[in-house]
């Protein structure tokens, strides 16, 4: 088996097995935005089909799901809402403890009542480190889902444009998993944020952190969701952190910690098995 040092990486999916492997600082592995495509995955708002052209009709797109429910959206005088819109919330998705799905990208806003291409964000990719002995993480890991896009658009002549923007895309997939999980880095799979305050951001993606001895409390792990600055009903939800200690009580002791480091504790998954 061989050691690996990651330096800058990036792509949809992103795999490393070996005995070591060392991200050091300053490093990069990057699979943010190479999730699904605007519209499109399991975790996608579902679009209202019997929507038709209608003047002044202006929805900002709703953020996708899948740790975390991506935001709901809203009109320009309504509150941010899961309901009754153009689009239904989408679903979350995927298992917390082995997380290997993609993040969905976010719906498009609409415009007079019409879909802009080109306006909601992507979902984040996936990563799996994994290491006989140790993943050392001292730069930082992302699968971040997309940030959505404002556009202009008029349908009609005589119609004046109208700026919208799409739904944030939901943070993608992150495994860490070796003997022991060490360093001061970053995890992050966070949702996408939203450029104006009609559109939901998307939800949190998924991490697992899985070792047999040691998983060091001085890494930070992030999967919030994307936030607007509108109402917080319109920010996604956070995703999911899961914690597996295998084995030794000074690893579960780490894991405790490491856990709040999390803004949300609900989201957190805690496995901590007696000493094999």
């Amino acid at each position: 088996m061989s050691i690996v040092y990651l330096r800058c990486s990036n792509g949809s999916t992103i795999s490393a097995h070996a005995r070591s492997v060392h991200l050091n600082s300053g490093a990069q592995v990057y699979a943010s935005n190479r999730g699904f495509d605007e519209g499109t995955g399991p975790g996608t708002p579902i679009a209202d089909m019997r929507r038709r052209p209608e003047q002044d009709a202006h929805v900002g797109g709703m953020g996708a799901s899948y740790g975390g429910t991506g935001g709901g959206s809203c009109y320009t005088t309504q509150t941010c809402s899961g309901s009754g819109e153009a689009w239904s919330l989408g679903t979350s998705y995927g298992v917390a403890s082995s997380p290997w799905s993609f993040g969905s990208g976010g719906a498009m806003g609409l415009a007079h009542g019409m879909p802009v291409w080109g306006t909601g964000g992507k979902g984040g990719g996936r990563v799996k480190l994994q290491a006989f002995d140790v993943v050392s993480v001292r730069g930082t890991v992302e699968a971040n889902g997309e940030r959505a896009y404002a556009k202009t658009y008029t349908p009609v002549v005589e119609w004046s444009g109208a700026a919208i923007s799409g739904g944030g895309g939901s943070g993608g997939s992150i495994q860490l998993i070796a003997k022991r999980i060490v360093g001061n880095g970053n995890v992050n799979a966070n949702g996408g944020g939203v450029r104006d305050s009609k559109p939901g951001g998307g939800g949190g993606g998924r991490v697992a952190l899985i070792a047999a001895t040691v998983i060091e409390p001085s890494i930070t792990v992030s999967v919030d969701g994307g936030s607007t600055s509108a109402a917080a009903d319109c920010y996604g939800a956070s995703g999911t952190v899961y914690v597996d200690c295998m084995s030794a009580a000074s690893c579960q002791t780490m894991c405790l910690t490491c856990c709040y480091h999390y803004d949300d504790p609900a989201g957190i998954e805690r496995r901590m098995d007696s000493p094999r």
